[in-house]
């Protein structure tokens, strides 16, 4: 089983701001500061996490212990960032990767425009109705 899949947390925002390509942009340094911590943070709960399983096996209470609070911090604070996040208007798609998408109207269109961590720029877009991600170059051809 996936490990991002063994990990729940609660996520219950809903985005509430309708981005343009120029807003979602000028957003981008605060999301970059957050998203590096998020997947800091969320690497550093899945190593816990295994750690806490190989313990588990072979005993040890008071490791355990210290592991789960461990896993307990870290779950505390990924929920933090996705709350920063939500203020902001953006959703938290994927912690490991570091995956954020802005809902957009272009054109009155509802779209979403997409970017992950190491992408200098938001560089994709899809619909949320299914269409695969595309280029933004894409979007611009669009009549």
């Amino acid at each position: 089983m996936d490990k991002s899949a063994q990990v729940t947390l609660a996520r219950t925002m809903v985005p509430r701001k309708v981005f343009s390509l120029s807003a979602a942009q000028r957003a981008l340094p605060l999301v970059r500061r957050v998203i590096q911590d998020v997947v800091t943070e969320y690497a550093a709960m899945i190593e816990t996490q295994e750690l806490l399983e190989g313990v588990q096996r072979h005993g040890c209470v008071s490791r355990i212990q210290s592991l789960q609070q461990r896993l307990t911090q870290c779950s505390q604070r990924l929920r933090e960032y996705a709350r920063e996040l939500d203020d902001v208007g953006v959703e938290l798609r994927d912690y490991a990767r570091g995956a954020v998408d802005f809902p957009c109207s272009y054109r009155g269109r509802r779209l979403v425009l997409t970017w992950q961590l190491g992408q200098e720029a938001i560089e994709n877009w899809y619909d949320p109705i299914g269409q695969a991600c595309m280029p933004l170059t894409a979007l611009r051809q669009m009549h």
